[in-house]
């Protein structure tokens, strides 16, 4: 059995928090998990019975630990809001595919020029 690197030692007001925001249950379903995460630490669970009991990975928990050591209750939010495609403006966009472009630019002209197609429906 591995070692904990990361303890959770939840203040009064910490413990308070987390318990109102999970049983008022109207958040999303991962904050709702790592803050039960974090309760079950604070109350000495090992991270495989968490991970079981919340059915979710041992990473998942370890995580939760470290980053609590670092945000404290940050810890539940999302995780790296920044980081997401919609939330980085910075982002270059992908390059026309030229080729692609040419090739439907022709295959309109073409089809443009040809003579319209008989139908057994429609006789001409």
């Amino acid at each position: 059995m591995s070692r904990k690197l990361y303890f959770v030692e939840l203040a009064e007001t910490e413990r308070a928090e987390l318990e109102a925001l999970v049983s008022a249950g109207n958040h999303s379903a991962q904050k709702l998990t790592r803050a039960r995460i974090l309760l079950k630490s604070d109350e000495g669970w090992s991270d495989p019975k968490i991970a079981d009991a919340l059915d979710c990975g041992r990473a998942t928990v370890q995580r939760t630990r470290e980053r609590f050591s670092r945000q404290r209750l940050g810890a539940i939010e999302r995780k790296n809001p920044a980081v997401s495609p919609r939330a980085n403006s910075t982002a270059t966009p992908r390059p026309i595919d030229c080729v692609g472009v040419q090739r439907a630019a022709r295959r309109a002209r073409s089809l443009d020029a040809s003579p319209p197609r008989r139908h057994a429906c429609h006789p001409q």
